[in-house]
């Protein structure tokens, strides 16, 4: 009742021992509960389907979408016990590369996660530092924090319209005359929107707002700030002196929440 290897007539002998080894056979059944499905395909005669048995093997054993050490090694034994070739085995060892390949991408991924879990923390302790950007100068006693590019932008104005004019009411005198009366052409109203000032880098130190741009740079003290209001977007704020609000648009793909993180971190640790 021994299965054959093709053109052999005999089962391989790695087969039949793994097969007669009762520990083996016991864990490979509570493991990967392929026993009863081997044996039978073992005594059907049928080895060329090793291949698909083996791929089975593999896909039973990522049922939970993970493939333990102790499973892998199990699949090996199969492998073994089946004796097949690397081009037979090809479809059930793609499937194993590739659940390694998402294991360690998802470990990759926790490990980003923890870290970057730890940065925005410094940020928002006020710890972090970061290399300047050229040609900035801080004051004594000063730290970069963040630094980000970015837009500066201000509200201006862009043309005048004219509201409140009327046509006046025309009024019939006579025959083919008329007076139109009351007509007025209205008063000119400013039409506001925001106007890109400078590219440039958003910096945010532990006693400063800066933006560094071109052609046109800023800096305002924490000390001086009224409100501040971070969005996704960009970030607005006003000073004591300066009538007009502070605007900065972040540049593409910034990371909204540490820019939050660090103006948390400089408020907090502001003057130290």
């Amino acid at each position: 009742e021994r299965a054959s290897i093709p053109g052999s007539g005999r089962a391989p002998p790695s087969l039949h021992r793994g097969w007669t080894n009762q520990h083996t056979t016991t864990n490979i059944n509570q493991r990967l509960e392929l026993s009863s499905p081997l044996e039978q395909f073992v005594r059907s005669g049928q080895w060329e389907a090793a291949p698909e048995l083996y791929s089975s093997a593999v896909r039973g054993a990522l049922g939970g979408g993970e493939l333990s050490a102790e499973a892998e090694a199990q699949l090996a034994q199969i492998r073994s016990y089946l004796e097949l070739t690397p081009e037979a085995a090809a479809e059930g060892d793609k499937l194993i590369e590739e659940a390694k390949h998402a294991k360690a991408l998802q470990i990759f991924n926790d490990q980003r996660a923890i870290q970057r879990k730890a940065w925005l923390q410094q940020l928002r302790e006020g710890r972090a530092e970061i290399s300047l950007p050229a040609n900035v100068i801080l004051r004594k006693g000063e730290r970069c924090l963040f630094s980000v590019g970015g837009t500066a932008l201000e509200e201006k104005v862009v043309r005048r319209d004219y509201v409140g004019g009327s046509r006046g009411v025309s009024i019939r005198v006579a025959k083919g005359i008329s007076f139109r009366v009351g007509a007025s052409k209205g008063q000119s109203a400013p039409v506001y929107d925001l106007v890109e000032i400078a590219d440039g880098q958003l910096i945010i130190t532990n006693r400063r707002i800066i933006f560094q741009g071109n052609p046109k740079s800023f800096s305002d003290l924490l000390e001086n700030l009224i409100d501040v209001s971070p969005g996704s977007q960009g970030l607005r704020y006003n000073v004591t002196n300066r009538s007009k609000p502070r605007l900065v648009r972040y540049a593409a793909g910034t990371d909204y929440e540490a820019v939050l993180a660090a103006l948390d971190g400089a408020l907090k640790s502001y003057g130290s």
